[in-house]
């Protein structure tokens, strides 16, 4: 009677188990239209599901109900958004999806059963709003903006910078730049506001050299935006410079003032100083690595190209082309490409300190080049790339200096659940 009982309580567990206790995992398929990366996975039969997302750094986790899987798992994605798809297995089970995430994403999820037969498909469609950048280019065209030792021309020096730049930032998952010039001609100080103001740009950031009759002056400044007056006389010249800048290109300064009672006018205009406060410090922090800097603050005077309402603008002056070492590093590949970098740092810094950035954190180090150091040995002291190293760093070769200070990424190889 015993036995009888015992094998009618084995009877019940078994058939009294959901339909999609025996369902496998046959394939996972991915798509790239651009705009959204789509995940699917194709079972033979019914489960049950859950998702959730975890931070720092970025995972989307699919728990799968009574499911086991036939198809090769983990690997590396075939989408942008995605870096890597792993799964782990508990005794309960539960089959655990987890995808490494390149950005923050948005996702839709949605489960469809075929009518035709037992499979099912769960499709996850993935989206994000990328971190816009824009870079303006100061001057162009009829206007030359400053021209510097050497016969060297401001608008020549910051259009190889800028697109320099945008290049680094467009290689970057979850970032994308828009130049307001990417050839020889000049957008007024209107239109270059216009351009951040439809894009919906996060950040502005101007790219300027500077002059000035004392050929010794030289190093990098940072401006933000005042509406309270200059924060030095020399901030107060330069911004009347670069402001009567549309006269050099032909352009009426007559509606400017209607800009400029615009941005009065926007109860986010505080926090937008701020915020350009934030981001100039963490600009400064890294170029100081690369340049000796003029203004060891960030200076304050009334850009009319930084006032587009709402978005953290800020003006960098790239050093001095008056002075013949500025001009003469200004005009160096290698140097542009170190600096190129410490502005792309300071951007991703500022982005990181700010709620919802969409950039995937990486794990940072700073570290200072000891005698027989090489970048292969720096790589695997901290389970790192020479490829990523060099990206952090602007580095085109893998020529380093005693003492100097790179950024390292560490740990690329750690799995997270």
């Amino acid at each position: 009677m015993t036995y009888i009982r015992l094998c009618f309580f084995v009877w019940i567990l078994f058939y009294s188990a959901p339909s999609w206790s025996a369902s496998s995992i046959t394939n996972i398929s991915e798509v790239d239209d651009g705009e959204i990366n789509q995940i699917v996975i194709h079972t033979n039969g019914s489960f049950k599901f859950k998702t959730f997302f975890l931070d720092d750094p970025y995972r989307l986790v699919i728990d799968l109900y009574g499911v086991t899987i036939r198809t090769d798992i983990p690997r590396k994605s075939k989408t942008p958004m995605v870096s890597t798809i792993r799964f782990s297995e508990n005794p309960n089970s539960q089959l655990r999806i987890v995808l490494d995430l390149n950005m923050q994403v948005e996702a839709d999820i949605q489960l469809k059963k075929s009518l035709a037969s037992k499979k099912h498909r769960l499709i996850i469609n993935l989206k994000h709003e990328p971190y816009i950048v824009v870079i303006d280019p100061g001057h162009g065209g009829k206007d030359p903006g400053a021209i510097g030792y050497g016969g060297l021309r401001e608008k020549d020096v910051v259009l190889e910078i800028s697109k320099r730049l945008a290049k680094l930032i467009n290689s970057q998952s979850g970032m994308t730049s828009i130049l307001t010039r990417d050839n020889d001609h000049y957008p007024s100080l209107d239109e270059r506001v216009k351009i951040a103001r439809e894009a919906e740009a996060k950040i502005f950031i101007s790219i300027h050299a500077d002059a000035f009759k004392k050929q010794d002056v030289r190093g990098v400044s940072i401006y933000a935006l005042s509406e309270k007056g200059a924060s030095s006389e020399m901030a107060a010249l330069l911004a009347e410079r670069e402001n009567s800048a549309d006269l050099a290109g032909g352009i009426s300064l007559s509606q400017q003032e209607t800009d400029v009672a615009e941005v009065l006018l926007d109860m986010q205009l505080d926090w937008k100083i701020q915020e350009s406060r934030l981001l100039g410090q963490e600009l400064l922090a890294q170029m100081k690595g690369v340049s000796v800097l003029h203004n060891r603050n960030v200076a304050y005077a009334g850009f009319v190209v930084l006032k587009a309402p709402a978005i953290p603008s800020v003006l960098i002056e790239t050093g001095y082309i008056t002075n013949s070492t500025d001009a003469r590093n200004l005009q160096i590949s290698r140097y542009q490409e170190h600096l190129v970098a410490a502005i792309f740092r300071g951007i991703y810094f500022y982005c990181q300190s700010r709620p919802g950035c969409p950039i995937q954190k990486a794990n940072l180090v700073h570290y200072t080049v000891k005698k027989g150091d090489s970048l292969s040995k720096i790589a695997k002291s901290f389970n790192s790339s020479v490829n990523e190293i060099k990206y952090w760093n602007g580095l085109t070769g893998d020529r380093i200096n005693l003492n100097q200070i790179l950024v390292v990424p560490k740990d690329l190889s750690e799995n997270h659940y």
